[in-house]
């Protein structure tokens, strides 16, 4: 019996680059453009990529911001208690 407590939505949603392609996306990477951020935003994107967020799998649309400001749900109406909102500098 596992003590791992089971994710939220029952699938951890880890979004870490793949081995197999990593080359590529470091190269690809290269050409976007960069983003200032501060600690706190650098750590939410970990969080994100190592699917401490799940549900959550990737930035949210306009539909869910609001949805989790107004009522703190997405818009597929899955309850997620914690906001998660980067501000663009």
């Amino acid at each position: 019996m596992s003590n791992i407590v089971e994710p939220y939505g029952k699938e951890l949603k880890a979004l870490l680059i793949k081995e197999d392609v990593l080359e590529e996306s470091i190269k690809k990477a290269d050409t976007l453009q960069k983003v200032k951020m501060n600690s706190k935003e650098t750590s939410d994107l970990i969080m994100l990529a190592i699917g401490a967020f799940s549900p959550l799998d990737g930035f949210m649309t306009e539909a869910d911001y609001r949805g989790v400001v107004k009522n703190m749900e997405l818009a597929n109406r899955n309850y997620k208690k914690e906001k998660i909102l980067w501000k663009q500098y």
